[in-house]
């Protein structure tokens, strides 16, 4: 067993999990290319990070520099004859990279690399049958399906487009997000990174994307996405919900199916689906819901421990249950 993880001293580590005596150990290590030039400020340990105590003092600063900061994909088929991951950079960048990792002692072989090598700007995007310029920091999770309509052999990823610094602003009514990078979703061949097709979203796509397999054959017939406009898109790969029918890559549609009505709210969370039939039921929250939830559960654990009860019964799981079922099923319609 390999664990592989990214690390902000700017390499990408695979790590030996159960070899005896080599539990621990590294395998290899990966710097990408368009970190190097921040490696420097690592020896050096200079500009300091913008900490306000650093700011105050008037000393030179700048933000934190990020680098592998993203979460990894991975397909591994029945035999682990393949296995491939997916890394991605979060606010360490715009670029998603492809590794066949299928000998766990030997180095990696890269399959490819794409996306855009600069945070602020387009030059250098690569190009995988179309480009990748629409990328954002890649925030969401390269995840890994077979589609019917594609290939019953090949896998897909299936990406949201990324997120954008101009969110980061604390205002409902936000400027500069007219151009946003990451408005986009990307399903790409995840053997040679090319773009099968990509759909334009309203608003940044930094969640991960949803799959749902209605009749239980391992293939994807719909997947849902959210981005940080409030918005909801289903994808469809099949005609419809009752026959099923595979459609090919070309026929593929994306629809917006919902959207929220609150002024600056946005979803970061991937959306949760749950199947009935020829029916899907989608549920999302956001961080202020979440903060609501979260501040219930701690308001009754104080509760608990200054009235001495050592555990939640019945009607306090019931109540606390119904409040997030509830605030799930808000975050979805407002």
């Amino acid at each position: 067993m390999t664990v592989y993880y990214g690390a902000n001293d700017g390499t990408y580590r695979a790590i030996d999990a159960t070899t005896v005596g080599s539990q621990g150990k590294e395998r290899w290590s990966y710097i990408a290319p368009e970190f190097y030039s921040k490696l420097q400020r690592q020896k050096d340990n200079l500009p300091l990070v913008s900490y306000p105590s650093v700011v105050a003092l008037g000393l030179p600063n700048l933000p934190k520099d990020y680098f592998f900061d993203g979460s990894t994909g991975i397909y591994q088929n029945k035999d682990s004859s393949k296995v491939w991951i997916y890394p991605s950079q979060r606010r360490g960048g715009r670029m998603i990279y492809g590794f066949d990792v299928s000998t766990p002692g030997s180095n990696p072989t890269l399959k490819w690399r794409h996306g855009c090598p600069n945070l602020t700007d387009d030059t250098g995007c690569t190009t995988g049958g179309s480009s990748y310029s629409a990328i954002g920091q890649t925030w969401s999770t390269p995840n890994v399906a077979f589609i019917r309509g594609f290939s019953t052999t090949t896998p897909i990823l299936l990406v949201g487009g990324g997120y954008d610094n101009c969110e980061d602003q604390d205002v409902q009514i936000k400027t500069g997000c007219g151009s946003a990078k990451g408005r986009v979703i990307y399903v790409i061949n995840a053997d040679t990174g090319d773009i099968i097709k990509s759909f334009t979203t309203l608003s940044s796509v930094a969640a991960d994307i949803s799959f749902i397999d209605l009749n239980n054959d391992s293939y994807v017939d719909y997947a849902y996405a959210a981005d940080t406009g409030g918005n909801i898109y289903r994808i469809d790969f099949v005609d419809g919900p009752g026959s099923l029918v595979p459609l090919a890559s070309s026929a593929w549609v994306m629809r917006r199916v919902a959207y929220t009505n609150g002024s600056g709210r946005k979803f970061l969370f991937t959306p949760g689906l749950f199947a009935s039939g020829t029916t899907t039921y989608v549920a999302l929250i956001n961080s202020v819901v979440l903060l609501v939830v979260t501040g219930v559960v701690i308001v009754g654990g104080v509760r608990r421990l200054t009235t001495h009860t050592p555990e939640i019964h019945g009607l306090g799981v019931l109540i606390v249950s119904l409040i997030a079922m509830a605030s799930m099923i808000l975050a979805a319609f407002i």
